[in-house]
């Protein structure tokens, strides 16, 4: 597409004395300016584009679209987004006159991953629309790390309370397995089956414990999504309970019609345990510390402060309550500013209110704060209300015995982990429901085994982490060698069974067929190596070598 300016008006000043910019002058002031330029006629024709347009959009440049409807533009523009839905979402507003004086960001990921601000200015007497892209992508990257470094400040002040209560964990677990095994030497196996079932209770409960901490302390590709409100202040009581001191009452009082909220669930976490720990922070060392989480529906009939959120929206609104120290009048001015904090040195970086007045804001919600020196501090937090999501039925509890699906007695299953402790429990979990089981120290020595004459596979368990060769280079190994043999990986990390999460390896790489989280039981392992047996396409060969 060539740069092409609209036509002007020829000049009617009286004087004769004005200089009229002549169509070549339009198009050299367009080719100066550092936003992508696009401007459509009321006819939804193009009128006019600059090459960092049709360069950001990856646009073919030399194609004559000046005078085309703006609909030729649909497939160049489609290519530019990950998933259909968002673009279609950003192309009904690009089309449409009613989003005219509207800003937005665009994330686009073809030709290259960009953040563009969009801002449509409409012509006057309607006779069409401007389009201004300006590129954030620097500034975004920036936040980005900004806002992980605020994630991790938040998971250190967690974590040492938290690596308390693991111990705690492992002691009940321990307790537990050391009194079975004495109630089974004595002859009472009733009473170890219980022993047993708590020590399994408790060992699901670290687990939950560490998949928050992951979930908090990565970086998450955003979900903008309707979720329960209630539950992530659930969730991050959990939290605190293992991480501040017991002399703090944490109180949460929550309606039982509570709305629903729209923003990203993970990002709004990370809001409420910046302003718990703040809450935190602020009672230290004073008697009878109490933090109050709150949240009750503030309908749109209600009078919102000016320029804050949108006319005719519901929202709900948050509230994390404490009765410390309360912040002066001069210091509550600049609570949100970037970098401003009353903490010693080593304490905090100032970022946290920052950072959370920036997420609310991005998901069209404000933050307000009222305190008094001596007299505690409020934060309410107003989130636009989402659409109320089905709850699902939890099916009736099988018995324990029926659990587990069936085999064929003869299908053969190769372990590679480089745990020894790992390997050996996966085995016995395997071999005990009916599987034959053959197992592998590591990469190297799967595909030695695979290599070996009379040695076969229906299916793979691979670690992701290990010495030598890892998990993701194994599997491309394995399926050079067989490619039809299924493989499952299997790791400690969240990112692992996360489909959003950014996995490891080659990106244009097929993924596994089926993936499973450390710690798992013999129900869950099973049931995830019968599911991808049972799914393998009719052609598939086992791995012979």
């Amino acid at each position: 597409m060539q740069p092409v300016a609209p036509e002007l008006s020829k000049c009617t000043s009286p004087t004769g004395l004005c200089l009229e910019p002549t169509a070549a002058d339009w198009v050299f002031v367009a080719e100066q300016m550092s936003e992508a330029l696009l401007i459509i006629k009321a006819d939804g024709s193009i009128a006019a584009a600059n090459s960092h347009f049709t360069e950001w959009f990856g646009l073919p440049h030399g194609a004559d679209e000046i005078g085309q409807k703006i609909d030729a533009l649909h497939k160049s523009f489609a290519t530019c987004f990950t998933e259909g839905k968002i673009f279609e979402e950003k192309w009904q507003r690009l089309t449409s006159a009613k989003t005219s004086g509207t800003t937005e960001i665009w994330e686009i990921n073809h030709p290259a991953h960009r953040y563009l601000e969009l801002r449509i200015v409409p012509l006057p007497d309607h006779a069409g629309t401007v389009f201004f892209w300006r590129d954030k992508t620097e500034k975004h990257s920036l936040q980005d790390a900004l806002h992980r470094a605020q994630r991790m400040e938040s998971l250190g002040r967690l974590s040492g309370g938290i690596a308390h209560d693991i111990n705690n964990l492992l002691t009940a677990i321990s307790g537990n397995l050391s009194l079975a095994q004495q109630h089974l030497e004595t002859g009472f196996p009733a009473e170890a089956r219980n022993l047993l079932a708590t020590a399994s209770k408790v060992a699901l409960g670290g687990r939950d414990l560490v998949k928050q901490l992951l979930t908090h302390a990565r970086k998450k590709v955003e979900s903008v999504q309707s979720f329960d409100l209630s539950d992530l202040i659930t969730d991050v009581r959990g939290l605190l309970k293992h991480s501040i001191s017991p002399l703090v009452l944490v109180e949460v009082q929550l309606p039982k019609s509570l709305w629903n909220v729209t923003a990203d669930r993970n990002s709004i976490q990370q809001v409420v345990i910046i302003l718990c720990v703040n809450a935190v922070d602020a009672m230290k060392g004073r008697a009878n510390s109490r933090l109050t989480l709150t949240a009750a529906n503030s309908p749109r009939a209600i009078s919102r402060p000016a320029g804050r959120g949108q006319a005719g929206t519901d929202y709900v609104c948050l509230q994390v309550r404490d009765n410390g120290c309360g912040i002066p009048p001069e210091v509550l001015q600049n609570i949100f500013e970037p970098f401003y904090t009353t903490k010693a040195q080593g304490e905090g970086t100032g970022l946290g209110l920052s950072i959370s007045h920036d997420i609310v804001a991005k998901f069209g919600g404000w933050i307000e704060c009222e305190s008094q020196p001596g007299a505690g501090t409020t934060f309410s937090v107003y989130l636009p209300r989402g659409e109320k999501v089905a709850v699902e039925k939890k099916p009736a509890p099988v018995p324990f015995a029926k659990r587990f699906p069936s085999t064929s007695n003869a299908e053969r299953i190769l372990v590679v982990d480089d745990d020894a402790l790992v390997r050996a429990v996966s085995a016995r979990l395997l071999s005990g429901v009916g599987y034959k089981v053959f197992t592998a120290i590591d990469g190297v020595e799967a595909l030695e085994w695979l290599r070996t004459p009379g040695n076969a596979a229906d299916l793979i368990l691979l670690d992701v982490s290990m010495p030598r060769l890892s998990g993701h280079d194994t599997m491309h190994e394995i399926r050079q060698l067989c490619p039809g043999v299924p493989i499952v990986m299997c790791s400690g990390s969240l990112t692992l069974c996360d489909p959003d999460a950014p996995q490891e390896g080659d990106p244009t790489a097929p993924p596994p067929d089926g993936r499973i989280s450390k710690p798992y039981d013999v129900i869950e392992l099973t049931r995830m190596v019968r599911s991808v047996l049972d799914n393998r396409p009719a052609a598939a060969e086992v791995c012979v070598a």
